[in-house]
């Protein structure tokens, strides 16, 4: 018999989707996945005796938030020890002055939030780069050029892991558009067992999901 809803994509808006559809009464569901394994975003993965995640990583803010409203109630989040100190260190031991690194996270972060960056062409790395190299000798002079690039290249690793990219050489300027912050604490973490306790309460709540092994080709006509 063939399913009477179907769903694209096991990621955790595709659980989602088919959970809130058994739970309103539509229990013949099909869900198509054309990876290895679910969860989309969410990957976590053993590492030892420990969990490692290779996706998403914290629950976003507490204020109409659905995750955080599903996992409360369980106790399964706590605030994380992830640390907000920007301490800029190159290989030769030279650390530069806190001063001078909070400046330029300041300018970092205003020039990506900047309309001029959000509508420019190209990608976000190629603008924001360009623009923040014209943007330093404006706001202090004697910020070497070395102490410029060291940072462009740490800043762009802390946004690769804030905004979920590989590289802001594949991003464009507006990817954030449209992106709505939940008040309340931004990194709140799983305890130790990992953001794929996230698709397990979706999972749960309805209890029937069967994975059925995956098809080498699946042709749409």
């Amino acid at each position: 018999m063939s399913p009477k809803s179907l769903v694209i994509g096991a990621g955790a808006a595709g659980l989602a989707a088919a959970a809130r559809l058994f739970a309103n009464g539509f229990t013949d569901v099909l869900i198509l996945e054309a990876g290895n394994r679910i969860g989309g975003r969410v990957w976590t993965v053993p590492f030892g005796n420990q969990l490692v995640e290779l996706g998403a990583q914290w629950c976003h803010g507490q204020k109409n938030n659905v995750l955080y409203e599903l996992a409360k109630p369980q106790d399964l989040l706590e605030e994380s020890t992830f640390s907000q100190r920007n301490v800029l260190l190159f290989s030769d031991g030279y650390q530069t002055p806190k001063e001078v690194t909070r400046s330029l996270m300041s300018l970092a972060h205003r020039l990506v939030d900047s309309e001029e960056i959000r509508l420019a062409k190209g990608t976000l790395g190629e603008n924001f780069v360009k623009k923040f190299k014209e943007e330093v000798p404006k706001m202090d002079g004697s910020i070497e050029p070395d102490v410029v690039d060291g940072f462009i290249e740490s800043y762009h690793r802390f946004l690769k892991g804030k905004l979920a990219i590989d590289s802001w050489g594949e991003a464009s300027g507006n990817c954030r558009v449209g992106y709505e912050k939940c008040e309340g604490s931004s990194r709140l973490a799983w305890k130790g067992k990992g953001a794929k306790t996230a698709l397990e309460l979706i999972m749960v709540s309805v209890r029937i999901f069967k994975i059925i092994p995956a098809l080498t080709f699946l042709f749409f006509f």
